[in-house]
């Protein structure tokens, strides 16, 4: 799981006089405060891993006799959910329209979905439609995200207001005056 857990990758056989080079999306990996490698360079220890880390990752060992390289590894790192975003990003709508919301996150495995309006379930699913609001649907709009993995929820909340059509001016430049 991102932040938490740490891998180990070891690049086998084991034999003299061999060199053992690392690749992570095809470029030669480099040390650093997360990756380290094993004096013979045989293990790769990725410690605290994050989301970028997944790879692939290959190993690359080169000797006298042959050159050879491993299948490439691909990690499955389970991460999030981040904090959803709900879109549209407008919070006034009109009466007598449709309101549709979508709320969206970045989450390995994918999030579940759930809306609710006025602390009310509305909806299991990513979007949320609703025919030709009112007034009525103005209020607090929740879109709960869920990790069934990482076990990890959550939230975002936008307060939407719908209001009542406006009468239209009227604008007397548009008066034709026939005579008879």
């Amino acid at each position: 799981m991102e932040g938490e857990d740490s891998v180990a990758l070891t690049c086998e056989p084991k034999t003299q006089k061999t060199t053992y080079l690392w690749r992570i999306n095809n470029q030669s990996l480099s040390e650093d405060d997360r990756l380290k490698l094993s004096e013979d360079n045989t293990t790769l220890t990725l410690f605290t891993v994050v989301r970028t880390d997944t790879g692939p990752y290959e190993c690359e060992t080169r000797n006298l006799v042959s050159d050879s390289r491993s299948d490439p590894f691909t990690l499955n790192i389970t991460y999030g959910p981040d904090v959803p975003i709900i879109s549209p990003s407008n919070t006034h709508f009109q009466t007598r329209t449709n309101l549709s919301l979508s709320c969206h996150t970045a989450s390995n495995p994918p999030a579940q979905y759930s809306w609710s309006v006025n602390g009310e379930l509305r909806a299991s699913s990513q979007e949320l439609f609703i025919l030709n609001i009112s007034t009525n649907n103005s209020g607090s709009y929740t879109c709960l995200v869920y990790n069934s993995v990482t076990g990890l929820n959550r939230t975002t909340v936008k307060n939407i207001t719908v209001l009542e059509d406006t009468p239209r001016a009227f604008n007397c430049a548009h008066i034709l005056f026939l005579q008879m």
